[in-house]
């Protein structure tokens, strides 16, 4: 029987190390070949429930990678914080807790993703479900992990489900006296260097070109400890950001004790951020915030903020909504080849124009018989879309984003939408476009061509703007079609014609649904 390897984060907080060591132990009971193992070393304050029960250590993950073709990954489900020895493809299971997450990096797990205060509580309704008799090891980790995650329960990400199963747990365990406060002021003693504290205790944060450093820390007396050691924190936050090249990094310190957050950052920039997002306000580089607030809720909060000032599609949408009307006057003919398009879809069938603009196209499909959904992410666009067609659709949606059923469309019209999203987006929307196309119904693709690249360049009709231009070559564009699924049945190319276009080759295929 194939061994599973049940692992965490790199260098594993108390959560993950309880989950690792219960939920391998929950496997064995059901027969299972499954050991827990971690990458690097867990926290001090899983050494301290390690130690006060006498629990076994955790296996050294690097000893047995190599030797194990099964893994799950409990409280972790992203690439950057898992050992780079994991191979994605190996991971049949993920159980997190987390809002931001990259659960689907891996393409063969199952994924449980539940908003609780603490995964180590998906791991105990596990045993409570099945009615499982734990180890007094498995219940104390458990326990601790609940307790710590939701700082005993007055963290806002503490639900029904952790005080639950923390007083199940709670049952069956004999804890000493001020248990609970003598774990987390073990918890608060900076063992060793900052430096490599801050490094244990560091979270990163990437989207699109931008990458965010977030230290936790969860203490006993953040006031006392911030007087202290200010200097040495900024120090080794200017450290952390310059090793890891990151754009932005903080220090959120918990005060377990009193109940709330204390941040430091050492740039405007960053200062900005948190104060946008978390509604404070900086003084030398420090701030207070009310109640406790989780390194877990911060990051969604920020990666959204970030994400909408560095969507690269939704800048350009930005840019068409100011050049709108002179647009639709300048580009007021159906798209090229158009008429190649329709002759493959069936009469009075339904066509998905995807950056639809001023809805010239939607209105040419709709004088033709056709009915006709238009996405687009100017708003500007969409009110000339409704006009020109007003028996068309129209949505104002990320078109990478649309849920529209499978088998919904006879055919899509994608004219100059593609080139508006980064190369590494083409083939996961070629391939949600294939899923929503009907069977041997066909796609429309318009293209700026020539060599590959990704660029900014100026509108032409409006020359203070620069919009996000993804350039391709045929034999790319038809490569990614061919790994979604479509074969082609007709292709063109041109040179530019307007002085509104941009100077590229434009490129047009037609492909099928296979």
């Amino acid at each position: 029987m194939d061994k599973i390897l049940i692992t965490p984060y790199v260098d594993p907080d108390l959560d993950g190390s309880a989950c690792a060591y219960a939920y391998s132990e929950f496997l064995v009971k059901q027969g299972v070949n499954a050991v827990g193992a971690v990458f690097g070393n867990i926290h001090n304050e899983a050494k301290f429930v390690f130690n006060k029960f006498k629990i076994p250590k955790l296996q050294n993950a690097e000893n047995i990678v190599n030797k194990i073709d099964k893994i799950i990954l409990v409280d972790a489900s992203d690439l950057q914080g898992i050992s780079k020895k994991i191979d994605p493809n190996k991971v049949i299971e993920i159980i997190d807790h987390r809002k931001a997450h990259e659960a689907d990096s891996f393409p063969n797990a199952k994924k449980q993703i539940e908003l609780v205060g603490s995964a180590a509580t998906l791991i105990a309704e596990k045993y409570y479900s099945k009615k499982l008799t734990l180890s007094k090891g498995s219940a104390a980790l458990l326990y601790s992990a609940i307790v710590s995650n939701t700082i005993n329960f007055r963290a806002n990400v503490t639900t029904d489900r952790d005080i639950k199963m923390a007083n199940w747990l709670k049952s069956q365990l004999s804890l000493p006296n001020n248990y609970i406060r003598d774990m987390f002021e073990y918890k608060s003693k900076i063992r060793g260097s900052l430096k490599k504290q801050f490094s244990e205790d560091l979270a990163i944060v990437s989207t699109n070109d931008l990458h965010l450093g977030i230290v936790q820390f969860e203490l006993v007396g953040v006031d006392s400890f911030l007087e202290k050691n200010i200097e040495s924190i900024k120090k080794n936050l200017l450290s952390i950001k310059a090793k890891h090249n990151f754009d932005f990094v903080f220090l959120t310190c918990i005060d377990i004790e009193k109940g709330f957050n204390k941040f430091v950052a050492i740039d405007k920039e960053t200062q900005e951020i948190v104060e946008k997002n978390l509604t404070v306000k900086f003084k030398n580089g420090i701030t207070k915030r009310k109640g406790i607030i989780m390194r877990k809720e911060i990051i969604p909060i920020i990666k959204a903020y970030l994400e909408s000032k560095t969507d690269k599609s939704k800048a350009v949408a930005q840019v068409y909504d100011k050049i709108a009307k002179p647009y639709a006057k300048e580009f007021s003919r159906p798209s090229d080849y158009i008429d190649n398009f329709l002759a493959y879809v069936p009469k009075k069938g339904k066509i998905l124009d995807i950056g639809c603009g001023p809805g010239f196209d939607s209105a040419y499909f709709n004088s033709k018989g056709f009915q006709v959904v238009g996405v687009d992410l100017s708003k500007e666009m969409l009110v000339l879309a409704k006009k020109k067609c007003p028996k068309g659709e129209f949505i104002c949606e990320d078109f990478r984003k649309i849920t529209f059923p499978s088998n919904s469309f006879d055919g899509i019209f994608a004219s100059c939408s593609l080139i508006h999203i980064p190369k590494k987006d083409v083939l996961p929307a070629l391939k949600l476009f294939y899923k929503i196309l009907k069977k041997d119904s066909v796609i429309y693709i318009a293209l700026q061509g020539g060599k590959p690249e990704e660029i900014f360049l100026t509108e032409p009709l409006k020359p203070d703007e620069k919009v996000f231009l993804n350039v391709m070559e045929l034999n790319e564009i038809i490569g990614l079609l061919d790994k979604a699924g479509f074969s082609i049945v007709e292709k063109y190319t041109r040179k530019p014609v307007s002085k509104a276009e941009w100077n590229f080759e434009h490129l047009f295929v037609i492909a099928k649904k296979k």
